[in-house]
């Protein structure tokens, strides 16, 4: 009897500490490098009520431009968007965060690195909100309907709203991490504008993803490996690059084998010694070279 005293009060004790520290998360995704992504140049940009943007722009002359791609004009630049992962850890697996928020962003940590004319940082539905906000925006969109058409339709107004803002005619890059890699590819699905889709360490099947780490399905959502026949052939013809650690017990391959079967001119690769977060952000500059992202 005493024991089970004990270990209801441990329980409880990291239940506060989870679930006391929700009310710190930030408003402006902070990086892996200990800085807000507004110091590497970003600020934010109003894309919707439930969703963050952030943009860094600069500004090269038009003979730039140019040389670096001899056919085009300045207002044809690419827009390339970083989209975050599912946020915010759950407890012992099972009990979600009552903020999908993440500490620290690694997607935006990533886009810090890139230094494309036009790169944006966006957040997925309900993260970076204020309190107010958060109770505001329905839980289902970053619970077991992160990957809804719901907030399908929330990132795709985000992106909408990007366009009208920088260029309506750009063309766009999509990078996912994590379950933004699952949006990514979604998006990529439904979009004619994406010419790049790159995703790193993303369950894109994700059926296969909540049996292997024996958690509840994300009933609500869409799967990139079952998608209609029409939105796989959009997705066929967008140049994709696919990323995994093979030390990842997080996001394992074999939760991505289906995608791979149905896309298979698509390029698909396992780095050693990577797991879910370690190794990634020191060889993104270079790693994104090898992908469609290469200026």
């Amino acid at each position: 009897m005493a024991q089970s005293r004990f270990c209801f009060r441990v329980v409880c004790l990291l239940l506060c500490f989870f679930f006391a520290g929700c009310s710190s998360y930030p408003v402006v995704p902070r990086t892996y490098f200990s800085k807000p992504i507004t110091q590497f140049g970003f600020e934010e940009i109003a894309v919707g009520p439930f969703i963050k943007a952030f943009v860094r722009q600069m500004s090269p002359s038009y003979s730039e431009v140019r040389q670096v791609h001899p056919k085009s004009s300045a207002d044809e630049l690419i827009i390339q968007i970083y989209i975050e992962g599912d946020g915010a850890s759950w407890l012992m697996n099972t009990i979600p965060p009552d903020n999908p928020t993440p500490n620290y962003a690694f997607a935006a940590s990533l886009a810090a690195l890139d230094q494309n004319t036009l790169v944006v940082y966006l957040g997925r539905p309900c993260q970076f909100l204020t309190q107010q906000g958060l109770g505001e925006c329905s839980s289902t969109n970053w619970l077991a309907g992160r990957f809804s058409p719901d907030a399908l339709h929330i990132t795709q107004m985000a992106i909408d709203q990007i366009k009208r803002q920088l260029g309506a005619q750009r063309t766009i890059h999509l990078i996912g991490y994590s379950g933004g890699g699952v949006m990514a590819t979604l998006l990529a699905a439904h979009r004619t504008d994406v010419r790049c889709l790159v995703t790193i360490a993303a369950p894109l099947d994700i059926k296969a993803w909540t049996d292997i780490q024996q958690v509840a399905p994300l009933t609500s959502s869409m799967n990139p490996s079952e998608l209609p026949s029409d939105r796989q052939d959009q997705l066929r013809q967008v140049k994709q690059h696919h990323f995994w650690g093979e030390q990842d017990r997080i996001v394992p391959i074999a939760s991505t084998l289906q995608f791979q079967q149905k896309y298979p001119k698509a390029h698909f690769k396992i780095l050693k010694q990577f797991d879910h977060r370690n190794n990634w952000l020191a060889i993104w500059p270079e790693l994104k070279q090898s992908t469609c992202l290469k200026n």
